[in-house]
């Protein structure tokens, strides 16, 4: 089973303010806020 790859934006103000969503995202950028944490700790993901 093959699943699509996620895109994870290093500033989070800025795929808020560009997005076209109109829903609330918090699920969405707690992830790409702990994807970046991960990331700066130097974990591999």
């Amino acid at each position: 089973m093959l699943s699509s790859k996620k895109m994870y934006c290093i500033d989070t103000a800025l795929a808020e303010t560009i997005s076209f969503s109109f829903s609330d995202n918090s699920g969405r950028l707690l992830e790409n806020m702990t994807f970046i944490e991960l990331r700066r700790r130097g974990n591999e993901i």
